[in-house]
């Protein structure tokens, strides 16, 4: 069954229309108040807020009205047409039993089986015929055939002739068809009988009997007039005037005839009835505009014998009762907006007065006389004294926005391009979109990273705001020679190092390394620093802007090989082949003696020839085993300078913050070098000043005691001096005067010292550590202090960078 869907959508398009027109208006009509006084706009903003609550009330009821009539509408047709389509089945099955019982009557058997033509039979057949069709009002007439004689039987008449003769023809062309063996019947078919001058339009059924050899020796015709089927189709839609029916064939031809008498009625349907059979096979419907009037149509052709019911209601009938709510509604709406226009004016004329002297206080202008003591209202007094502080506020305000819109700006761009922060493209378009960057999204990248060369001697020589003016010019340089040839922005990652992030889809590498080759240039003549800058390969998709900062931090470490104030290409990193650091142990043991000894040539030797292999390794690799070397020296030096371990420590700890600042190969060298003639320097200052007095014997007694003992808990002053057999009061002094430091304090250092190297060498937990130098596990908390206060880092962090470090190495 198809029922026609009645869309909301095509019912509203001329509200939706309406509502835009008065839209258009009302936004006319306010762009040209815009500076109109307090009263018109009160005025029309109530006029609007009502005006627009009746509408949407309106079109409510509408649409409610509209769904629950189209839905019944539905359901009414839905009823309909199914009790069509059970009629019809219902007049097959009562033609299928009629011929059935027709099948087993004697008289109708002996007709139909009759050798030769008998009257007497003939008219027994026709009595007995009429018997059983005549309580059967559907039923119009039955013909009764014999092929043999040739023989056609009306019952209803009582004509008898041959097939060629009788005087319904359709049916007997129809009957001379049968010639196939075992041929289904056919299905009823329509069309005029005419006897006498009188046409009666009936549908046939067609009941053959074959022989064993599959011809046709006789048939039934069952003959029910049409009118009994429009006749059950009025009365199931109980006799209303409004709906019309119309019953077509498969091929569109009417069946039951047209329910318009007019030619041009008649022809419009015909096209209707051609149209929906069409469109049935492409699921659609349609509304039927017949003889100057919107009918809503729907048909079914759920039946047996295939025919089309076709249903027709005029939509004016259907929505009458929707055209007149919606004249009351505008009816209210125009009271209602009546009302609105003088409670509006009313209140306006009221207000307006205070309002525009709160204005003139507020831009500034002198009130009239007498003004102010008309503002009775509290809320109007207090309004008006704090329009100057709000005024003051306001300029703060904007200039705190100034201020601070850059720096969100910047802050918000280096968590997206330094991977700091992970976004979907979901969530950082809108933000892209405020800052009027979203092409980030849209096209090819390419980025670049710029850092400033030797920037920590820079830092440590000028204060904050030198150092940002640095970077200030340092980026306005470097974004504004960019974006002469990109789409260009860039952003500070760090105190040193700065990210660009460049549209890649139309520029070529050679563009972009000319153009960085003239930001350094710049850079270097007018501010006489030298900026690297490491640029890589066009990428899409903010997923890569992470890893793709990582790959350029490691190339800034070509530094290292390369030398800094140059541009750094992909290509130079992988051009590159990386080498394993396999450093000599006799080399590396030779210079470890050199420094015991205080040989400052050897020691300047052996680590040139560590240095010529050193730095052809990658730059990451560089910077881990100088502080392994410097760590083995500096222990080297304090077992061979007993008596400057002080000194040695502190030129430890220089070289330390040293080798983390530098860049080129060429401050690793300077900085290694100066460590190692520092260190040869204090050794041969040691070995020059040491004597053979009981003072230095005495201190060099304890040291070796306490290096001995160390791991002992009992260990401490009073035991030394029982030890020694001297007073612990004279050998703490003695050893204050030679060290700088209590001995209790040297034996805490060493122990330390004995943690820090277990950290660094095993993976024992913290509390075996302690014991095995001597410590009480329960005095943890005490040793975690001194740890950092000693080392600068907590014990966890120094164990994972160690262990980190050793990775790498």
């Amino acid at each position: 069954m198809w029922l026609h869907p009645v869309r909301i959508s095509d019912k509203m398009g001329g509200v939706r229309s309406l509502l835009r027109g008065v839209a258009a208006a009302v936004k006319a009509l306010l762009t040209r108040l815009e500076n109109a006084s307090f009263l018109k706009k009160l005025f029309l903003s109530l006029l609007a807020i009502s005006m627009a609550a009746i509408i949407l009330v309106t079109t409510f009821l509408q649409v409610s009205y509209h769904h629950n009539v189209s839905a019944l509408t539905h359901r009414f047709f839905q009823n309909l047409l199914s009790q069509s389509n059970y009629s019809i089945t219902y007049m097959n099955e009562l033609a299928e039993r009629l011929a059935s019982s027709l099948s087993f009557n004697r008289n109708v058997v002996s007709f139909r089986n009759a050798q030769e033509t008998n009257s007497l039979q003939t008219v027994c057949t026709h009595r007995e015929v009429n018997s059983i069709v005549l309580p059967l009002t559907y039923v119009d007439s039955v013909y009764l055939y014999n092929k043999k004689l040739d023989l056609m039987l009306d019952t209803k008449t009582g004509v008898q002739s041959t097939l060629d003769g009788f005087y319904d023809q359709t049916v007997a062309r129809k009957l001379s068809g049968f010639d196939g063996a075992g041929e289904a019947a056919w299905a009823p078919f329509v069309h005029d009988s005419v006897y006498r001058g009188k046409t009666t339009s009936i549908y046939s059924y067609i009941f053959p009997d074959w022989d064993r050899e599959g011809e046709m020796t006789s048939a039934y015709v069952i003959n029910i007039r049409m009118d009994v089927l429009m006749k059950s189709l009025r009365e199931i839609n109980a006799n209303n005037e409004y709906v019309k029916f119309v019953v077509a064939g498969p091929d569109g031809d009417f069946l039951s005839g047209s329910p318009f008498d007019d030619p041009e009625g008649t022809a419009q349907l015909h096209q209707l009835v051609d149209s929906a059979i069409s469109t049935e096979r492409s699921g659609d419907g349609q509304n039927a505009p017949l003889r100057s009037r919107k009918y809503l149509a729907a048909f079914t052709s759920d039946n047996s014998n295939g025919w089309y019911i076709f249903a027709l209601i005029p939509r004016a009938h259907i929505f009458r009762d929707m055209i007149t709510t919606t004249l009351v509604c505008l009816s209210l709406a125009i009271l209602l907006a009546a009302a609105c226009v003088l409670v509006s004016r009313k209140l306006a004329r009221k207000l307006n007065h205070p309002v525009e002297v709160v204005t003139r206080i507020a831009q500034g202008e002198t009130p009239p006389d007498g003004s102010l003591d008309a503002l009775k209202a509290r809320e109007f007094q207090y309004l008006a004294s704090v329009l100057s502080e709000m005024r003051k506020q306001k300029q703060e305000y904007t200039q705190y926005v100034d201020r601070t819109q850059d720096l969100v700006r910047q802050e918000f761009l280096k968590d997206f391009f330094c991977g700091m922060t992970v976004y979907t493209p979901q969530q950082v378009r809108p933000k892209l979109e405020a800052l009027d960057c979203v092409w980030v999204l849209e096209r090819p990248l390419r980025m670049c990273l710029f850092s400033i060369d030797n920037y920590a001697d820079f830092a440590q020589s000028n204060n904050p705001r030198e150092r940002w003016a640095l970077r200030f010019a340092v980026i306005n340089v470097a974004t504004e020679l960019l974006r002469k040839h990109f789409l260009c922005e860039m952003v500070q990652c760090s105190s040193n190092e700065f990210v660009a992030i460049l549209d890649g889809g139309d520029t070529s590498s050679s563009l972009l390394e000319s153009t960085l080759e003239e930001v350094l240039a710049l850079i270097k003549t007018h501010l006489s620093f030298t900026l690297t800058a490491a640029y890589g390969t066009v990428f899409q998709d903010i997923s890569h802007l992470s890893q793709m900062y990582e790959n350029l931090c490691e190339r800034l470490l070509l530094r290292i090989r390369c030398g800094g104030g140059r541009v750094l290409t992909p290509l130079m990193a992988e051009d590159l082949e990386p080498l394993d650091l396999r450093v000599s142990s006799a080399v590396e043991n030779t210079l470890v003696t050199g420094v015991e000894t205080g040989n400052d040539a050897q020691s300047r030797e052996q680590f040139d020839v560590i240095a010529r292999e050193l730095f052809q390794c990658d730059g990451s690799e560089v910077l881990p085993y100088l502080m392994h070397l410097s760590y083995r020296l500096f222990n080297s030096a304090k077992s061979a300078g007993a008596s400057v371990q002080a000194q040695i420590t502190e030129e430890y700890k220089r070289v330390s913050l040293c080798l983390s600042q530098c860049e080129t190969k060429e401050n690793f060298y300077q900085c290694f070098t100066d460590y190692v003639s520092r260190l040869c320097a204090l050794v041969n200052a040691q070995k020059q000043s040491a004597d053979a007095n009981s003072s230095g014997q005495i201190v060099q007694r304890i040291i070796r005691i306490v290096e001995s003992e160390y791991s002992q808990k009992g260990l401490c002053l009073s035991s030394i001096a029982d030890e020694l057999g001297l007073s612990a009061h004279y050998i703490g002094q003695v050893f204050r005067a030679s060290q700088n430091k209590s001995v209790a304090k040297y034996i805490m250092d060493l122990r330390l010292e004995m943690i820090a190297r277990e950290l660094r060498e095993t993976s024992r937990s913290f509390s075996e550590i302690m014991e095995n130098a001597g410590l009480d596990p329960e005095q943890k908390n005490y040793i975690y202090t001194c740890f950092k206060k000693r080392f600068g880092v907590t014990v966890k962090n120094y164990r994972q960078q160690f262990s980190e470090t050793t990775q790498d190495t």
